[in-house]
């Protein structure tokens, strides 16, 4: 299963902070391929960098290897994005909705 990856970051692509002032991008992050969607795993996935020493073969179609509360994942057998919070995931429908959402999450109201 592919579940593609968004995340909100600076224009140069690092990770935003939250009000900050520079205008945010949406970055397609590419996907991971897995036997079976779980948000928990995915974000686990995509902060690879932090338990192994080498890249996984589940991620080997994404730049990322850190992330933080700055990404979003779409389930495909659902059709829902998992927005990746503090405290678990915010879960939507719509991908317009889940950048709304991961915006506002970082102070960000354009």
């Amino acid at each position: 299963m592919k579940v593609e990856i968004i995340q909100i970051c600076n224009n140069n692509g690092t990770w935003i902070e939250v009000g900050a002032k520079d205008k945010p991008i949406i970055k397609y992050c590419g996907y991971l391929e897995v036997e079976a969607f779980n948000a928990e795993k995915c974000w686990d996935l995509c902060n690879w960098s932090c338990w192994a020493d080498d890249k996984p073969k589940e991620v080997e179609h994404t730049s990322l290897s850190f992330c933080n509360s700055d990404v979003a994942f779409f389930n495909p057998t659902t059709n829902i994005w998992h927005i990746s919070d503090n405290i678990g995931f915010v879960k939507t429908k719509d991908k317009n909705e889940a950048i709304k959402i991961m915006k506002v999450k970082h102070g960000i109201n354009s």
